[in-house]
């Protein structure tokens, strides 16, 4: 994942800021119909978006993300669902790596400390879980990657509360169903 298409998410996440919704107490199924797969989500309220992009690691990146932000109490969370195509890349035979790769490219472009990093399964695929600290906003990234059919299926929760129990990470990261 590249400097842009990082630069993207984040932005996409901030521009949606002005507009947020309590966590609903019954999660919605979304349906993304260009795989014919859903997911769960906390809000009845979201922005979807869609880019093409060229990337010098992989290619041409087809992106798709779904964002919301969410207030609970005094809290304050975004949930993004990403969907990337890198039809140039063999991201079967180097999932390995691309996990790696996106880790350390977080660390990186965002100062973030690696909290823990752990090994996932979905039913049709591998996949990476890992959580960040950013010191600079005292901010938790938790995400959830998986690579199923050549691309990748990923989730994200961003929230000021270091406890990923206190918020229904694992509910979104598990609800992908085909």
């Amino acid at each position: 994942m590249n400097k842009t298409l990082l630069s993207l998410i984040i932005l996409s996440l901030l521009l949606f800021s002005c507009q947020s919704d309590k966590v609903s107490e019954k999660w919605k199924r979304i349906t993304f119909k260009p795989e014919n797969c859903s997911f769960l989500f906390p809000s009845e309220v979201f922005y979807k978006s869609t880019d093409t992009l060229p990337s010098k690691e992989y290619g041409t990146t087809y992106m798709h993300l779904v964002n919301a932000e969410v207030k609970r109490d005094t809290l304050l969370d975004f949930y993004s669902f990403h969907h990337f195509e890198y039809p140039e890349y063999d991201l079967e035979t180097n999932k390995e790596q691309y996990f790696k790769d996106l880790i350390q490219r977080m660390q990186t472009n965002f100062e973030a400390t690696l909290v823990e990093s752990n090994k996932m399964k979905h039913n049709k695929g591998d996949g990476q879980q890992f959580k960040l600290f950013i010191e600079k906003s005292q901010a938790y990234f938790n995400l959830c990657y998986y690579i199923i059919d050549g691309k990748v299926f990923g989730f994200q929760v961003v929230s000021n509360n270091k406890d990923s129990e206190d918020f229904p990470a694992d509910e979104f990261f598990n609800s992908l169903e085909f």
